[in-house]
């Protein structure tokens, strides 16, 4: 079921931000006060949207995509889209899922993993982890 992948694009998506997804031709009243204004330029931001709507949304928690009676459940399958949705979603987006779970399958059973120092993320348009240290050891 890809819990495991599609858990860590949940928490760390291909890209930040999302394309451009409308440009309104008019002033749009969104409620409480706020109004997006015409030609403004109107994106969606991944890393706060895969985690709103959801318990423990910061923490790596693969289970909660395989249990249908998860509460969890519709809003899960609402952010299941790392590559995009719809007309402009990634035409490589299969290709990238097998390749994931082909590099996960052989690193882990290959090696032993140990983060020995934690990461700072730059965020951008991208999420790069920076400053991590992991002691990697082959397995016996």
């Amino acid at each position: 079921q890809d819990c495991v992948v599609r858990e860590t694009f949940r928490l760390w998506p291909v890209a930040a931000m999302g394309p451009t997804v409308r440009t309104p031709e008019a002033d749009v009243d969104i409620g409480g006060g706020m109004t997006l204004p015409k030609g403004c330029y109107i994106s969606l931001n991944f890393f706060s949207s895969f985690r709103s709507g959801i318990k423990d949304p910061d923490c790596f928690i693969p289970e909660r995509w395989s249990d249908p009676s998860n509460p969890d459940a519709a809003a899960l399958q609402m952010m299941n889209i790392p590559f995009g949705s719809g007309k402009r979603v990634c035409v490589g987006q299969n290709l990238a899922f097998a390749e994931v779970r082909m590099v996960i399958a052989t690193l882990v059973q290959r090696f032993d993993f140990e983060l020995s120092h934690p990461e700072v993320t730059d965020f951008f348009l991208t999420m790069k982890p920076r400053g991590a240290k992991l002691r990697v050891a082959l397995r016996s």
